[in-house]
């Protein structure tokens, strides 16, 4: 899944939130041409300094060691 969301505010600020199986996948997504349209969002973001990645992980607590 893949969500491109602006904020209700003066300032303009978009997020972008995906859902993936594996952490590995969205990496590898931005290898491709199909990022290609969203790289402008975040290269423009990054060259203003307003740019932040992260990444989350949900864990089963039963099958965590």
């Amino acid at each position: 899944m893949m969500c491109l969301m602006r904020e209700e505010s003066p300032e303009v600020n978009y997020m972008l939130m995906t859902s993936w199986l594996r952490g590995s996948n969205y990496f590898a997504l931005k290898t491709t041409p199909a990022f290609k349209p969203l790289q402008a969002f975040t290269n423009r973001a990054a060259s203003a300094n307003g740019y932040f990645e992260t990444g989350y992980k949900v864990l089963d607590p039963a099958t965590f060691q």
